[in-house]
């Protein structure tokens, strides 16, 4: 009887630490990308994380609306895993248009930071994807830089 109570405290124990830490990681995480925000002023994060996509199957993606004010510059920034192939692609889309995007389609390059400048007030739609549907983590920082 002994045994099975010291298992059992064990076990959950175990399954109480274990999401302790994870929660932790992520906090950190997101503590060491807003450092990467060059001093802008934090305000919000998003933790993305798909599996690699499948064959004939459309990417996952991560939609977020967004209020933004115009004249102002916001800055998003992403801290990729690197221990996974896929990066973060993120659009930002206003009036189903998308109006500001981190990946260059002549190059193929993906930039870490992107920032924004508003031109009008209203609700905006992030959607952020990893690049060709492969395997990603990543953390994304909203912040504001200043008003134009």
């Amino acid at each position: 009887m002994k045994r099975v109570f010291l298992l059992t405290s064990i076990f959950f124990a175990a399954a109480f630490f274990s999401q302790s830490l994870n929660a932790q990681t992520e906090a950190q995480r997101v503590d060491l990308c807003t450092q990467r925000t060059q001093g802008a002023t934090f305000q919000a994060s998003y933790i993305i994380q798909f599996p690699a996509q499948v064959a004939g199957e459309r990417p996952q993606t991560f939609r977020q609306g967004i209020a933004l004010t115009r004249g102002n510059r916001y800055r998003f920034t992403f801290c990729n895993d690197d221990a996974l192939m896929g990066e973060a692609v993120v659009q930002i889309m206003f009036n189903g248009r998308e109006i500001a995007t981190n990946y260059n389609s002549a190059t193929g390059a993906i930039a870490h930071t992107l920032d924004f400048d508003c031109t009008a007030t209203g609700a905006f739609a992030i959607i952020i994807r990893f690049n060709d549907g492969q395997e990603g983590s990543a953390v994304c920082i909203v912040s504001h830089v200043r008003t134009l």
